[in-house]
């Protein structure tokens, strides 16, 4: 049994007050958001994205203002800047006082000069390439052609198009030679030298059913090299470029159908001429097809009379047919063509033959800001069977290669080697003395060496309507 004194120390322990536990430490308090953080709980997961890209644009815009705070060097490259977000009202009052964007500037200037020198071995006293057009002088530094322009392109908001070409030089005239006189020996003020200068003329306009009328002197529609050397791969042309139009005057209209198809027909004066030769218009129907930038074919056929008989069976009927691609790095291209003529003012009414064509290349060899090189090649051949478009029964075997050398978009400087050979058992080009189609000497073949050198701009704007 417990003693007294026992029972007395356990109800002294009963009695005591428990040690109270020790305390945990308060947490610290977190300090209050920045007030670019601070937003409503998102109630969808789209919501939180926008408050975390809110988020980073606010620390990006800290970061920022402290860059701005350093000292820095007098030149930064632009895409260090900090851009501030755009008022929309700031923006659209900017638009309106500010320059026309490039896709409103539908007007377009510009000006070319084109100057050549032409060695041939025939080494001509006439300094004269036989059949060529574009460059038809040798032996000297001659300027082939020299125009300036003018021209508005269709689009969406303003659907019409003009065009306004002037040009002048030794290839101007040798383009408008055959030009007729109305009227012959009687005739006056008239002819090639009343217009002589105007190389394009024409106004039209685009339909939103994707219907387009033309009038006016226009691009002809064949062939794939232009008359203006600077537009072309080669200084000189075709033998089949040589002898088809570079332009036609008349009307024509043009129906966009799907694929990259499109349809053509034309009236038109005459076989490349501005002046009346008959009473009766000659016609051109085609196809064209482009299914994508780089690629283009197109098949057209002109018929009409072009002599002074206007039966039908006189008419002129010409076919040509070209297919090329056009690449940024490399092009090809082929044309062909042939036509037929019955000369009813001939004994016998002969038919007179031709046909003709080649092949094209171009290679991009170098291609920099301001510095670029092409290297381009062309092989041909044209059958003249009656001497109906060279004046001589005979085949026109050639062969060409040009390099071309750009410089800053304004300037080529070329070099190009041509070789011609011609089957007339009389010759065809003029060699020293020999300088007349029908002269004794002429040579049946050429070696060309060329040097162009060829400056040319073009500048875009926009009229202003207020």
């Amino acid at each position: 049994m417990p003693s007294l004194i026992e029972i007395h120390l356990v109800a002294s322990l009963l009695a005591a007050p428990a040690e109270p536990a020790p305390a945990e430490p308060a947490p610290e308090a977190e300090p209050p958001p920045s007030s670019a953080a601070v937003v409503e709980p998102a109630s969808t997961d789209v919501e939180a994205e926008e408050v975390a890209v809110e988020a980073d644009e606010a620390d990006e815009a800290d970061e920022f203002g402290e860059f701005a705070e350093t000292e820095q060097p007098s030149f930064r490259e632009p895409s260090l800047e900090p851009t501030p977000v755009p008022d929309p009202r700031a923006e659209r009052e900017a638009k309106a006082d500010a320059e026309p964007d490039e896709a409103s500037r539908t007007w377009g200037v510009g000006a070319s000069v084109d100057v050549t020198y032409a060695m041939s071995t025939n080494f001509p006293r006439n300094h004269v390439y036989r059949g060529m057009v574009p460059t038809p002088r040798l032996g000297e530094i001659s300027p082939s052609v020299a125009a300036a322009w003018i021209d508005h392109m269709p689009t969406e908001q303003e659907p019409w198009r003009l065009e306004l070409l002037v040009h002048a030089g030794a290839g101007v005239d040798a383009l408008i030679e055959p030009e007729p006189v109305p009227g012959g020996d009687n005739g006056r003020y008239a002819g090639a030298e009343a217009f002589k200068h105007i190389g394009l003329a024409n106004a039209g306009v685009r339909l939103r059913s994707g219907t387009t009328f033309e009038a006016g002197l226009l691009p002809a529609p064949m062939g794939l090299e232009a008359f203006w050397p600077n537009r072309n791969s080669h200084q000189t042309v075709s033998w089949t470029a040589n002898g088809t139009p570079f332009y036609l005057m008349g009307a024509q209209v043009k129906q966009e159908l799907p694929a990259g198809f499109e349809v053509f027909g034309w009236v038109v004066n005459g076989w490349q001429t501005m002046a009346d030769l008959n009473s009766v218009p000659s016609y051109v129907a085609g196809l064209s097809w482009s299914p994508r930038d780089e690629l283009s074919a197109s098949a057209a056929l002109y018929f009409g009379p072009d002599d002074v008989d206007i039966s039908p069976e006189a008419w002129r009927v010409h076919g040509d047919a070209n297919i090329a691609w056009n690449g940024k790095r490399l092009g090809l291209a082929a044309v062909w063509d042939a036509g037929r003529e019955r000369l009813t003012t001939m004994p016998g009414s002969p038919v007179a033959l031709w046909t003709g064509g080649g092949l094209f290349a171009r290679g991009t060899v170098v291609s920099r800001k301001n510095v670029g090189l092409d290297l381009a090649a062309r092989p041909e051949a044209w059958w003249d069977r009656d001497g109906r478009i060279y004046g001589v029964p005979q085949w026109l075997v050639s062969a060409t290669g040009t390099a071309s050398l750009h410089l800053f978009d304004h300037l080529t400087v070329r070099t190009e080697y041509r070789y011609d050979h011609s089957t007339a058992p009389e010759g065809f080009f003029y060699r020293r003395d020999a300088i007349a189609d029908d002269a004794d000497g002429l040579a049946r073949h050429q070696h060309i060496v060329l040097l162009s050198l060829a400056g040319y701009f073009r500048h875009a704007f926009a009229v202003r309507r207020d």
